[in-house]
């Protein structure tokens, strides 16, 4: 049976409402969401922009009053929200609304959860008292709440160091495993780094010492693995689903991880990483070494 939802009050219809992308600028210039994990610090100031329109007709039939565009921006790891509002204008057809929520790089970390909403008065009825202010507004039109990724970090999962010599298995520096049977898979939950300190450089890794070109290749073979596990999953599960729409939708998920990976040391979408890993794996390897900078450290 579908889920029916029923308000207290009238609503916008979907279809009268128009939002725009998010934006963001940091420190006053304006960057992709995608390259926001690698464009701010600490003393940054990020400042995330909508706009919304909605139709005036549709806008009356509500009763009238001020429509106001509300904006938050919420981190979790560091309970912290932040809001914006504005007037919606309105000429002969539409109402317009711009804001602006600001919010300081010290205050946040991980993540964040960026929210809008059209709100108009909770309409008076004669003899009637005024209830308490939380209750004198009413939420006419929400858009799908957006998760922002503030780290681009591609090893932020369960990792692991022991002696592959002892334990009897092949001599390599690390092995990565991917055990997932869905691209929705949580991340966190899906890969494994299991690196062998039988090597001095890995040590050194380990001890927060790390040689450019060990993390160079470490980061090719994370990024290598976590195209190699989509690809590996969308055919034994025959989908025809876009990995970049599953990673939108699911921003904690292995797609995610993956295309957080192919944006960043490809410069491709998830989508365009897997059709180069799959038809031109020599073309896919050179884009990677280009990416992770292997070996530019020894560039004379």
């Amino acid at each position: 049976m579908t889920k029916a939802v029923f308000y207290p009050y009238p609503r916008l219809d979907a279809a009268h409402v128009r939002w725009s992308e998010w934006s963001v600028s940091v420190d006053g210039r304006e960057v992709a969401i995608d390259d926001l994990a690698d464009s701010w610090d600490a003393n940054s100031e990020l400042v995330f922009r909508r706009t919304v329109t909605i139709g005036v007709d549709a806008y009356r039939n509500l009763g009238g009053g001020e429509a106001r565009l509300i904006l938050t921006a919420s981190c979790k790891h560091t309970a912290i929200t932040r809001y914006a509002s504005a007037a919606l204008t309105f000429d002969r057809a539409s109402g317009t609304a711009v804001a602006d929520v600001r919010i300081a790089g010290r205050d946040i970390s991980e993540a964040l959860e960026l929210r809008s909403k059209i709100v108009l008065p909770v309409p008076a009825k004669i003899g009637e008292r005024r209830g308490p202010a939380w209750l004198s507004t009413r939420v006419v039109a929400e858009a799908k709440s957006a998760d922002i990724r503030l780290s681009s970090d591609t090893d932020a999962f369960p990792t692991v160091a022991y002696s592959f010599e002892e334990q009897g298995i092949l001599d390599a520096p690390w092995r990565i495993s991917v055990n997932a049977e869905e691209p929705e898979a949580p991340f966190l939950h899906s890969i494994r780094l299991e690196l062998n300190e039988d090597y001095s450089l890995i040590r050194d890794l380990m001890d927060g010492k790390p040689n450019a070109t060990v993390e160079a290749e470490l980061d090719a073979s994370i990024t290598r693995a976590l195209v190699g596990g989509i690809a590996r999953m969308s055919e034994i599960n025959q989908t025809d689903a876009r990995m970049d729409q599953i990673a939108a939708e699911y921003p904690d998920s292995l797609a995610a991880g993956a295309q957080r990976a192919t944006k960043t040391y490809l410069k491709r979408s998830l989508d365009a990483a897997i059709r180069l890993y799959r038809t031109r794996p020599e073309d896919f390897e050179y884009l990677l070494a280009s990416g992770t900078k292997i070996f530019a450290n020894g560039r004379r």
